[in-house]
């Protein structure tokens, strides 16, 4: 387990009080084996470049810091939209409310090690922290790198600082979410470690703060040269080699897409309310998605029964079905109009 701490004086007070975020202290369910993800995953391999010219850089010695960041292009993550992002114990980002008006929240997680400045037992900074967002509208991307950054377990346990993580998150403009991976000289035996204190999970997800649980999982499983996407909170057994991309991409969706699927939605366009064609008795979880990936609503659906649309802004939308005995999963196109 991932060590307690209270949140730096950068934060409100009104989070001052709460503990470090640790993800494997929430609930994760699985929705299914065909499951409906947001996100589509790839992997493929791209040679790895340091952040340059960052609009921000932390140079000096640090553990744990606490960085304020806007979201840089207004998007949802994991069906959640949040103005501000908020680093933690490992390189990940945590889209949170900090005045906690919203208890909603998402996480974007190239690792949950607990990573510190190499140079922490000297008080010589070693790991820079950056950030920059680069290229033109509507092609953005805003990149965040941990350089040469260590693992709290060594550099405090140990005193020592062999270990060398380079670790970038890339958030495209367009919604889709990239998880970069540089040089390293991480050991299997501390990878094992890392697993045990469960500080291996890869991946991104939201957050339902009050009940503690995982929503729209989409974490990383199996070993980081093969690794398969599920829906429940997983850890890889490697680490990922130099040049090592993860990708997240929201899928495109034609507005001339035909709809095919065995359970059919209608009216399709809707206008006030939608409606299922199901066998009686069955009960849908129903999740309407906007294109940005921001689910906009959420309820249930029969045979006999209806959601409610009114006031849905018009466009297309991703209607995410659960049958709530099976847990099989399906996910239909939806025209709204007004």
């Amino acid at each position: 387990m991932m060590k307690k701490l209270l949140f730096a004086m950068l934060l409100p007070a009104t989070m001052v009080a709460q503990d470090k975020f640790d993800l494997s202290e929430f609930e994760s369910t699985s929705n299914g084996t065909e499951q409906a993800f947001i996100y589509n995953f790839t992997q493929y391999s791209s040679a790895y470049q340091d952040v340059v010219n960052p609009d921000f850089a932390v140079n000096a010695v640090w553990d744990d810091t606490t960085l304020i960041i806007e979201n840089p292009f207004g998007k949802s993550y994991a069906g959640v939209m949040q103005d501000t992002m908020i680093t933690d114990l490992g390189a990940y980002l945590l889209g949170i409310s900090p005045s906690f008006s919203s208890t909603d929240a998402f996480i974007l997680a190239p690792t949950t090690a607990d990573l510190i400045d190499r140079g922490y037992n000297t008080n010589m900074a070693m790991s820079p922290i950056s950030y920059v967002t680069e290229g033109t509208a509507p092609n953005r991307i805003f990149k965040m790198e941990w350089k040469n950054a260590g693992i709290y377990e060594e550099v405090i346990w140990n005193g020592t600082n062999n270990v060398s993580l380079n670790v970038q998150i890339w958030l495209h403009e367009n919604g889709d979410v990239e998880f970069h991976y540089g040089p390293n000289t991480i050991t299997q035996d501390w990878v094992d470690t890392l697993f045990m204190y469960e500080e291996m999970t890869i991946g991104l997800a939201g957050i339902d703060l009050i009940n503690d649980n995982i929503e729209d999982g989409h974490f990383l499983t199996g070993t980081a040269a093969n690794a398969t996407m599920v829906d429940t909170l997983t850890q890889l057994s490697t680490w990922p080699t130099n040049g090592t991309v993860y990708k997240f991409a929201l899928p495109s969706v034609g507005i001339n897409e035909i709809q095919t699927l065995e359970v059919k939605l209608y009216p399709n366009p809707a206008v006030n309310e939608l409606r299922i064609n199901a066998e009686a008795g069955e009960v849908y979880d129903v999740a309407l998605i906007d294109l940005s990936g921001r689910t906009v609503k959420r309820g249930q659906l029969t045979s006999d029964s209806s959601m409610d649309l009114m006031g849905t802004p018009a466009g297309v939308y991703l209607v995410r079905l659960k049958e709530s005995v099976s847990g099989i999963t399906q996910t239909v196109r939806l025209v709204v109009t007004q």
